[in-house]
């Protein structure tokens, strides 16, 4: 393994070039934005990364907001982003540890994909300390891949992709097919970018497909590991062991992930 994943996001250098469903989409933020309005009672919230399309939106409803990175590079990028004259409260450290400071304490948690930073044989740990930090009635909404379907084939990827333009479009949404969710997985059981791409540079050498991974390398750098292989079936255990779901939907329509990425709002169990 090339890299621990809390060390990814020091090598994206283009988040600029990141569109969604890598990061919140209109229609997730629609979602979020339904639950804040519908209550007033959410007054402390917490962040799990700098995902500033959250903070921003948390901030318009006057939400305390604190942002749990362990990564102080990635928030200072990040930072240039945020809308709100307030600043939220920055909670330096691990996830697994800097929560079990915050027991019962948050109105909402809000999390984009994070549980793939979080190696498989913790993630149920993961989740319980997220629960514990939510306030009594408290909500957490997160949007997590799962894999409820086969891994995408190689040669279905290099078909589709033949009849798109080479642009930012197509590099993020090959990136999240390719890297994510084919079968480059089967063999590690999690995504390692750098065995992934040697791989795929590999399947081809037509300029369209030398000039797409080009294009994802930007999107997604080699030297990453995020661990998102498992079957949604052995992941929903472990998930819904700690809670309870009042919305279940899929990402967007015309996601790359549509099918496989989920958007739920729980209430903690116990």
């Amino acid at each position: 393994m090339n890299s621990e994943p809390s060390e990814n996001w020091r090598k994206i250098h283009h988040w600029d070039l990141v569109i969604p469903p890598s990061r919140p989409s209109v229609e997730q933020l629609q979602i979020l934005r339904a639950f804040l309005r519908s209550d007033s009672r959410i007054a402390t919230a917490a962040v799990l990364g700098s995902t500033v399309e959250y903070i921003n939106l948390l901030q318009q409803f006057e939400v305390k907001t604190y942002v749990f990175e362990k990564d102080t590079y990635y928030y200072e990028q990040r930072k240039v982003d945020l809308f709100s004259k307030q600043t939220p409260s920055l909670v330096v450290g691990d996830w697994r540890g800097t929560l079990d400071n915050y027991q019962g304490r948050f109105d909402i948690i809000v999390s984009d994909l994070t549980s793939g930073n979080i190696p498989y044989f913790e993630q149920g740990l993961f989740w319980k300390k997220i629960s514990y930090a939510l306030a009594p009635g408290g909500l957490f909404f997160d949007k997590i891949l799962t894999h409820p379907k086969p891994l995408i084939p190689l040669r279905q990827l290099f078909s589709k992709y033949s009849e798109f333009p080479v642009n930012i479009q197509t590099a993020n949404y090959f990136s999240c097919e390719a890297l994510f969710c084919s079968e480059l997985l089967e063999e590690l059981g999690y995504i390692d970018t750098t065995y992934s791409y040697r791989l795929l540079s590999e399947y081809s050498s037509e300029t369209w497909w030398s000039r797409l991974l080009e294009g994802c390398k930007k999107i997604t750098p080699e030297d990453c590991v995020w661990y998102y292989g498992e079957s949604w079936s052995k992941q929903s255990e472990r998930y819904f062991a700690h809670f309870c779901p009042i919305l279940d939907r899929p990402d967007f329509n015309e996601s790359p992930y549509y099918g496989r990425v989920k958007i739920i709002a729980s209430k903690a169990k116990g």
